[in-house]
């Protein structure tokens, strides 16, 4: 009963997210679990926006994982921000994405080795962490996805449609991550 409580408070509050899509609830919902267990060169990010919009040259998106003890104190928060890279390839049929529309670009992203290595690194420490505070309420796995950084700077591109989807395996493959445009998503990261 605990944990479909916990399902249904995530999902009212999900919904309440603007361009967050109703049919990806499910996938965020299991976003703490695939984190710990899918192959992290699996993991991929994707964008399609207009094609006039020109991306910036050192922006990427954010993988932020947060490892915290329930009890205060029952060990140290953990944080990793880890940034994504562009793939070369980022042919939209072939990843199992929606067609790229006409007048609009898609880029996927996904972690270089390194960025791979250090997902590895927090899973194995969490686990430990987790471990060693059983019986002091254990732990929690925050995930989050800063989209941020690709923004564009100005105001003729705040009207541009923006969608990302996110691959966590590629068994399962992309889902809807969020839908809107530039301006939404610059206002929904001011929120948070």
């Amino acid at each position: 009963m605990r944990k479909l409580g916990g399902a249904l408070a995530l999902g009212v509050l999900m919904a309440g997210c603007m361009g967050v899509p109703i049919r990806s609830i499910p996938h965020l919902m299991s976003l703490q679990t695939e984190i710990m267990t899918a192959n992290p060169a699996e993991m991929m990010f994707a964008v399609q926006t207009d094609a006039n919009v020109p991306f910036p040259q050192s922006g990427a998106p954010v993988l932020t994982l947060i490892a915290a003890p329930v009890t205060k104190d029952a060990f140290p928060t953990l944080r990793a921000e880890l940034p994504m890279q562009q793939m070369t390839s980022s042919n939209a049929a072939v990843l199992g994405l929606p067609a790229q529309r006409t007048g609009q670009q898609v880029r996927v992203y996904g972690f270089s080795p390194d960025a791979q290595a250090k997902i590895l690194q927090v899973r194995k420490d969490f686990t430990q962490l987790r471990e060693q505070a059983k019986g002091k309420g254990g732990g929690t796995l925050s995930v989050g996805m800063s989209q941020e950084g690709l923004l564009t700077e100005g105001a003729q591109f705040e009207r541009a449609q923006w969608e990302s989807w996110l691959q966590m395996t590629k068994a399962k493959g992309f889902f809807a991550l969020w839908s809107g445009t530039m301006a939404d998503l610059r206002k929904q990261a001011k929120k948070s």
